[in-house]
């Protein structure tokens, strides 16, 4: 296989990840959404609110949170202030963006290592949602996948701005 092909598979393989991650974020707030909608109505039209809504709307943003990181990342879409960087030449850009990319890259290395510690602590003491008793662990270990995921994308990025001279 050619180096083209092999480059095209992985750009088709990449845009259909990013397809996914965004329907993914899309489902958590259209159920937030709904959720929300449904638990005001039910509480002040029929005095019955939906039990555990709260924990099922903390759950989904959480998810929708670090979907949503994902996704940033995938894009190459977080926010970057180039007040400082503004008037340096290409090569200067590509390389403060090339170590920006690996301190992003570690840092979220790092959250998603805080994250399994916590996990592994809510499982130790079988922590639950207060209501639906929903294990907090798995969703624990979910966020710091999402998070792993996000700095494994985010490092092959910084690859690409130390190998790009916009001079």
């Amino acid at each position: 296989m050619s180096l083209f092909v092999l480059k095209g598979l992985a750009e088709t393989a990449r845009y259909r990840l990013q397809m996914l991650v965004a329907f993914s974020c899309v489902i958590c707030l259209i159920s937030m959404i709904f959720l929300t909608v449904v638990d005001v109505l039910g509480r002040y039209v029929v005095n019955t609110p939906v039990p555990g809504a709260v924990e099922v709307t903390e759950i989904l943003l959480a998810a929708a949170v670090f979907i949503g990181l994902l996704a940033a990342s995938l894009d190459g879409a977080h926010i970057a202030v180039s007040v400082f960087t503004s008037n340096l030449s290409g090569s200067s850009k590509n390389a403060i963006r090339f170590v920006t990319s690996i301190i992003s890259a570690s840092i979220l290395l790092i959250i998603a290592w805080q994250i399994i510690k916590v996990g592994h602590r809510i499982k130790y003491y079988s922590g639950t949602t207060p209501t639906l008793e929903i294990p907090l662990a798995p969703i624990a270990y979910g966020t710091a996948i999402l998070c792993l995921l996000a700095s494994l994308v985010t490092f092959p990025c910084s690859l690409d701005y130390r190998s790009q001279n916009d001079d």
